[in-house]
């Protein structure tokens, strides 16, 4: 097994003088054979993340140390 970061390019976040901001956020970590097995894991565990709007087509895994 393999860890994996996910994350989405959807979104924004506000600075401190109130702009909008595109950038990336940061879903999850999670155990997996794969990035895909890695992100359909994170949004079955964690169903925030769909309930929040984030798509699986969007999100991006990337292994980790």
């Amino acid at each position: 097994m393999k860890r994996y970061l996910i994350y989405t390019t959807e979104g924004y976040t506000e600075s401190p003088s109130s702009n909008q901001v595109e950038n990336c956020q940061v879903l999850g970590e999670i155990d997996a054979e794969n990035g895909r097995e890695a992100i359909e894991a994170l949004f079955s565990k964690e169903s925030w993340i769909s309930d929040s709007g984030y798509s699986r087509q969007a999100a991006i895994a990337r292994e980790i140390a």
